[in-house]
């Protein structure tokens, strides 16, 4: 096989590891696959949350004078609030520092659920904004079923990026009192529909009563008015969450989880503690990098020997400190082609986490608690 060599600020080096699609994402949650090594290219916004508008001619932005939909203020209320936002998708459209996003004019729940495994694929999101069937309830014969689709879809989502967060939208109603009457009975089931799923990556948020008829630009939708109201509620219900960060335990032990102790500093390894939820535990996943205390876990320097411990330093963006957290449960670095390793799957407080080559054996197993 030919040897790939590349140049970043860490120097040049023989890259090893098989390119392959990475079933990457985020923010937390890790489930058990068939492994296999990936090379992840850096992400379009460094230290960036990647957040997936997903709906209809709503998320794309009809109605508003610019076609930016409520992702204009949702960025800058993002950025002001100390969050970066890379929107990803396969659409663009709007005024918007990054236009990227997955709106389709017109499309029903069932259009989108015939593409989203493939738009979730290509751009492999942290977090999903879920706001569809409008197209749906504008009439009474698209209406029927429509909760059970919503229902179907969401798992579907789930699925496909186990580790994405989907906030999942009350539909805006409508000035017209027919359409307004099903979105109103369609969103009533939504509250109930989220809570069966029965996970913390999936989040409701209530569009619904946002808006006031007079934010519509016509009978589906809002107008700039409105949209700034959208914003603000998707904004309502992200922050904490993306704010919060969360914590990643080992498979092999229920009550293990990452923790780099108190007053961490430059050079602080990454050890394995009792779960406790503390600020020493919450992991931030921003673009490729893993945030604790302000800090970023990486390999250090160019050590890429199995055994070498990792730490945590000053965020760079360095090659280093990009990771994967891949569908298979294990967090990968592309750079030294090597995954988290808990030496000889130990179990006692205080063991330093290490680099090793990949496999698929629980001690590189890591899971959201």
């Amino acid at each position: 096989m030919e040897t790939i060599v590349r140049k970043n600020r860490l120097g040049t080096r023989p890259a090893g590891g098989v390119l392959g699609l990475a079933a990457l994402i985020v923010t937390l949650v890790i489930t058990m696959l068939t492994p296999g090594i990936a090379r992840a290219a850096a992400p379009t916004v460094p230290n960036s949350i990647r957040i997936m508008p997903l709906g209809d001619s709503i998320t794309w932005g009809v109605g508003s004078s610019t076609s930016s939909s409520y992702r204009a203020s949702l960025w800058q209320r993002l950025a002001a609030g100390g969050i970066g936002a890379d929107y990803v998708g396969s659409q663009s459209s709007g005024s918007v520092p990054d236009p990227a996003n997955e709106g389709h004019n017109g499309w029903t729940i069932a259009q989108v659920a015939g593409g989203v495994n493939g738009w979730l694929a290509a751009s492999t999101p942290d977090v999903i904004l879920l706001h569809i069937g409008t197209n749906d309830v504008k009439t009474a014969a698209g209406a029927v079923g429509a909760t059970g689709r919503l229902s179907a879809l969401i798992d579907q989502i789930r699925s496909a990026a186990p580790s994405a967060t989907v906030f999942v939208a009350e539909i805006v109603g409508s000035p017209d009192s027919a359409i307004n009457s099903r979105a109103a009975q369609f969103d009533a089931a939504v509250p109930g529909i989220v809570a069966a799923k029965n996970s913390a990556k999936v989040r409701l948020v209530d569009q619904f009563h946002a808006l006031t008829s007079a934010d519509f630009s016509d009978s589906l939708h809002p107008n700039d008015g409105g949209y700034v109201k959208m914003a603000a509620t998707w904004y309502s219900a992200m922050s904490p969450v993306l704010a919060k960060g969360g914590l990643l335990g080992t498979a092999l032990l229920a009550d293990r989880c990452l923790d780099v102790g108190a007053g961490a500093t430059n050079g602080t390894p990454v050890q394995l503690w009792n779960c406790h939820g503390g600020g020493a535990q919450r992991w931030t996943r921003q673009g490729e990098a893993l945030h604790v205390y302000g800090l970023c876990l990486e390999v250090p320097g160019d050590q890429t020997a199995n055994g070498t411990r990792v730490r945590l330093w000053s965020c760079n963006g360095n090659p280093n400190q990009r990771w994967q957290l891949r569908s298979d449960g294990t967090i990968y670095n592309a750079w030294s082609v090597k995954c988290i390793d808990d030496p000889f799957a130990a179990t006692a407080l205080g063991t330093k986490l290490i680099i090793w080559d990949c496999k698929t054996s629980t001690n590189q197993v890591w899971v959201s608690r």
